[in-house]
């Protein structure tokens, strides 16, 4: 693919290895398997604890990306794929949970702080910068006596698990904004 036409790199956020499966950290990684199905591109290129694809959306190039160095280690995939296609920071949408949105909850950002999640901390630390994209997808916080750990890497339950999946053709909607458009286009129409 002509890395001077790529456009995206839509990154998710998740742990690998089927224990992860279904839980609330992995919420991006959910959404990179759904945009893989709908838009028809497969991620199965392996490379430097990465998965990911390349393919045509609305004549525009992407890459569908999944981390395999574990959510704190995000970073490091990053890196490895700005440098593999030769783009800017700006080239990046970051797919995440958020616990300080409630579940089904999304916002887009255009840059900011890791606002406490360790894989964004850790793509802002690699790259020395905080000028990328993010979609964020609440999550809701723990109610019980459940750490925050513990919450993030716990299951989601049927019911959390249908709001998302009632999310996902949003995602989709968000993609395609930032994608055809810009991030201003997309904040006003999905903030």
């Amino acid at each position: 693919m002509d890395k001077n036409k790529l456009s995206k790199i839509i990154l998710g956020l998740g742990n690998p290895g089927n224990d992860y499966v279904n839980t609330r950290h992995n919420i991006g990684f959910y959404y990179i398997d759904y945009l893989s199905r709908i838009l028809k591109i497969k991620t199965s290129i392996k490379d430097n604890n990465v998965v990911y694809g390349e393919g045509l959306f609305n004549k525009n190039k992407v890459i569908l990306a999944k981390p395999k160095t574990f959510v704190n280690n995000s970073g490091n995939a990053v890196k490895f794929l700005l440098n593999k296609y030769n783009l800017e920071l700006e080239n990046i949408i970051v797919i995440y949970d958020d616990m300080s949105l409630e579940l089904g909850k999304i916002r887009i950002r255009p840059q900011g702080s890791s606002g406490g999640h360790n894989g964004i901390k850790s793509i802002i630390n690699t790259v020395g910068s905080q000028n990328f994209s993010r979609i964020r997808v609440g999550i809701g916080a723990p109610v019980s006596n459940k750490g925050n750990i513990e919450y993030v890497l716990g299951k989601f339950p049927l019911k959390d698990k249908e709001i998302l999946k009632e999310k996902s053709n949003v995602i989709l909607n968000i993609i395609t904004e930032l994608i055809i458009n810009d991030i201003e286009s997309a904040m006003n129409k999905f903030n």
